[in-house]
């Protein structure tokens, strides 16, 4: 784990990229909105929230969105923060080359966590106990990276 005085400096950089972040986003001028707007924004908050897990959560909590282990799980929240970014920009305005990349990102991940359970399957409980041991977090991870999956393939106005 990290001093006290690391984290500390660390949490208020990010709270402020976060803050300004917001600041823009609210101060921004509102372009039409698509109709699947109020999914992209659950996803985004979902998104979000992993990031948060990935970033101040203890083991083995931190290691579920990504199923990674301990060395990477820390560095997998900055893509969470990418992820709900971009689920956010689709709120907003419709972008067809976004909502591609974020249904290839989350079906990558999908198939990732799929040969993860055909090449482990003998010994998943003991390279992944953090899976085992909260499982409502371990399927809310997988959950939400199903909805932007879905989200993202549906078609909608005739645009896929």
């Amino acid at each position: 784990t990290y001093p006290a005085p690391l984290r500390t400096v660390a949490a208020t950089v990010h709270a402020g990229a976060a803050l300004l972040c917001g600041a823009a986003y609210v101060s921004s001028p509102h372009t039409k909105r698509n109709s699947q707007s109020p999914i992209w924004r659950v996803v985004a908050l979902a998104f979000a929230g992993w990031a948060l897990v990935a970033a101040v959560a203890p083991f083995p909590l931190a290691t579920l969105p990504t199923m990674l282990g301990r060395r990477l799980s820390r560095a997998f929240g900055a893509f969470s923060v990418l992820y709900a970014a971009a689920a956010l920009a689709l709120a907003t305005a419709d972008n067809k080359v976004l909502r591609r990349g974020v249904a290839r990102a989350a079906a990558a991940h999908w198939v990732a966590v799929g040969a993860k359970l055909v090449v482990e399957r003998n010994c998943l409980r003991e390279f992944y106990p953090a899976a085992f041991s909260r499982p409502v977090a371990s399927l809310a991870a997988l959950g939400t990276f199903a909805v932007a999956l879905f989200v993202a393939g549906r078609r909608d106005n005739g645009v896929r």
